[in-house]
């Protein structure tokens, strides 16, 4: 299984050899990770790579209820009786 790379390696790596190809073989990760990571750092107004970038939450950030409702009311009413 694969080690998951922190996106300041993978800038650090970048600014040293300057070439995705070489990064991506070093850190032993695909060519589009790379690039992505490249993207991510770059701030809106400069071109500058910055290396305090993190990882975006995959946690839910809404909780649907509707179904948790329904099936708390068709067990209410089955044990109801």
């Amino acid at each position: 299984m694969r080690m998951r790379k922190k996106p300041k390696e993978i800038i650090c790596s970048f600014k040293q050899t300057r070439s995705v190809k070489i990064t991506a073989e070093l850190l032993g990760i695909n060519k589009t990770t790379v690039y992505r990571w490249i993207r991510h750092s770059r701030s809106g107004w400069s071109n500058h790579l910055r290396e305090n970038i993190y990882r975006k939450s995959t946690k839910p950030k809404n909780i649907h209820y509707k179904y948790f409702y329904y099936i708390n009311f068709v067990f209410d009413y089955l044990f109801y009786f």
